[in-house]
């Protein structure tokens, strides 16, 4: 005779403490009746007790217990300290950045205030005046100033001015072409290799 699934439960319960005092009774009177419902209690306890030892073999002793606290905080410890220098890190390359830019503004402002890169006429970088300089100043079509070009002789500033001279002529005649509606414009052949 097999054992149903109610006759199991209420083994358990009888193993786990769970049953009343009439219904150990009536489990005992059946199991005095019945021999298999005996033989199923005591294979039951056996397979509890294997488990319990099998349990009780998996937990540490307190050495090992020891070692992986130990562990822990050491690691705990080496993660506290990554945040720590991540985030130190973060704030001081904010502030260095800011200081360099503040570094860097400064030295833009007293160099355009000492005149190096935007001497006055007449004086060479360093405000050192040399008679020998001849500046060239240039201007857009309307006359406003839109550079000064610096030669170290009048010959080398005249031939500039040739040279931009002749540049101006080349442009408006190009210019007066590209107006003029009887010139037909045609495409460059390409050269053949």
């Amino acid at each position: 005779m097999s054992l149903s699934d109610s006759d199991l439960e209420l083994l358990e319960n009888h193993l786990d403490g769970e049953l009343s005092v009439a219904d150990e009774e009536a489990l005992r009177d059946r199991m005095n009746i019945e021999p298999e419902l005996g033989a199923m209690l005591e294979t039951l306890r056996s397979e509890r007790d294997a488990r319990r030892m099998a349990f009780v073999s998996m937990e540490p002793d307190d050495a090992t217990v020891e070692r992986f606290n130990g562990y822990a905080s050491r690691e705990i410890q080496r993660l506290d300290r990554e945040s720590f220098w991540k985030r130190t890190s973060k704030t001081l390359r904010f502030i260095s950045a800011a200081a360099a830019c503040l570094v860097i503004g400064f030295s833009v402002g007293r160099i355009m205030n000492s005149g190096v890169l935007n001497p006055k006429p007449g004086e060479r970088a360093g405000g050192i005046n040399d008679p020998n300089v001849v500046e060239v100043v240039l201007t857009d079509d309307n006359g406003h100033e839109i550079g000064v070009q610096r030669f170290p002789s009048r010959e080398r500033a005249n031939e500039f001015i040739n040279d931009v001279d002749q540049w101006h002529q080349k442009a408006r005649i190009q210019q007066q072409q590209m107006n003029d509606p009887n010139v037909i414009r045609t495409s460059a052949p390409e050269e053949q290799f």
